[in-house]
C-alpha cells in the first residue's frame, strides 16, 4: 500500500542523525513529490482499473505502487556528503546518466 503517513516529515531525524528540513540536509522534497507523483498518474483511477481487472481474471494481477527513498551518505565531513551525475540528451529523445555510485544492494 501506498502511505503518505509513514514518510520522515520535517523535523524528524534519520537514523544518521540527520535532521529533515535543517539547512544541512537540505530542503524535504518527497512529500511533495509524493503528492505531484499521485496526481498526475490519477492513481485512484488507476487503482479502480486494477481492481476491476484482478476481479476478472484468475491467474493473470495487476498492481500499482511507487516508493520513495531517502539515503543520506552519512559521512561525518560535509565535503564528503556530495556526489555528481553527468546526463547527456540526445534528439532521438534518450537519455544516459552517468554516475560515480557503486551499486551495493542499496538500489542504486
Amino acid at each position: 500500500a501506498m502511505r503518505r503517513s509513514n514518510m520522515l516529515t520535517e523535523g524528524n531525524a534519520t537514523p544518521f542523525g540527520m535532521v529533515i528540513g535543517e539547512s544541512f540536509s537540505g530542503k524535504w522534497n518527497v512529500p511533495t513529490m509524493w503528492d505531484r507523483i499521485l496526481n498526475e498518474v490519477d492513481v485512484p483511477r488507476r487503482r479502480n482499473e486494477i481492481a476491476e481487472f484482478n476481479s476478472k481474471n484468475k491467474w493473470v494481477k495487476k498492481g500499482i505502487a511507487f516508493n520513495p527513498t531517502k539515503f543520506g551518505i552519512a559521512f561525518t565531513a560535509k565535503f564528503m556528503n556530495q556526489g555528481g551525475a553527468l546526463v547527456h540528451l540526445y534528439t532521438d529523445g534518450t537519455v544516459l546518466v552517468s554516475h560515480g555510485g557503486t551499486e551495493m544492494g542499496q538500489g542504486l
